[in-house]
């Protein structure tokens, strides 16, 4: 969300492109959440637009003659629907009536203007990714190192609340177990 005073000056686009850019860093595509107000909608659709665009004027230049929407996601970190929407909008796809498969059909005028948009304007803030310093989360538990995760494998610490309750259905439950299992200085009090 960028403020009133400031909108206009290109800092919306600069976010979007940043969590693009995480996304792409992680190796995953991403997407805004939904649903967007209108002028997240209007933006968004100008940067996916825009990075399209950009996409096909790269594969341009590296003369490549094909491509695919997953290429389109990994390179910009898109969504595939947010793609394939935004390619159908560019008019960029179309449905071959002969071999019933969807095409990609570049309209060179659309790229011309696009490379003309970029050249008149100046409200692009520059991202950086080659600064960018960030080790994506990978899904391990923080603070745990393999070998402190090994030597802690007892049996009370790997236990669910509802394996322990059915693992002692009386509910006594020791100090010392209590200990090993809530961790953190936690201690409930004995039933019965």
């Amino acid at each position: 969300m960028v403020l009133p005073p400031y909108q206009g000056g290109g800092y919306g686009r600069y976010l979007i492109d940043f969590s693009y850019l995480l996304s792409r860093t992680e190796g995953q595509h991403g997407t805004p959440e939904k649903p967007l107000s209108e002028l997240g909608q209007l933006s968004y659709h100008a940067y996916w637009k825009s990075a399209i665009l950009d996409f096909f004027l790269d594969q341009r230049q590296k003369s490549a003659t094909k491509t695919s929407i997953k290429a389109i996601c990994d390179t910009t970190g898109m969504w595939p629907q947010d793609v394939a929407d935004t390619l159908q909008q560019l008019g960029f796809i179309v449905k071959n009536e002969e071999t019933k498969a969807w095409e990609f059909a570049l309209l060179q005028d659309k790229l011309s203007e696009h490379v003309d948009k970029k050249s008149t304007t100046k409200k692009r803030l520059p991202l950086f990714p080659d600064k960018l310093r960030w080790d994506p989360w990978k899904g391990e538990m923080m603070g745990v190192t393999a070998t402190e995760s090994e030597r802690s494998g007892s049996r009370a610490e790997q236990l669910t609340g509802d394996e322990r309750r059915n693992a002692n259905p009386s509910g006594d439950t020791s100090e010392s177990e209590l200990d090993q299992v809530g961790g953190g200085g936690r201690k409930r009090k004995k039933r019965g």
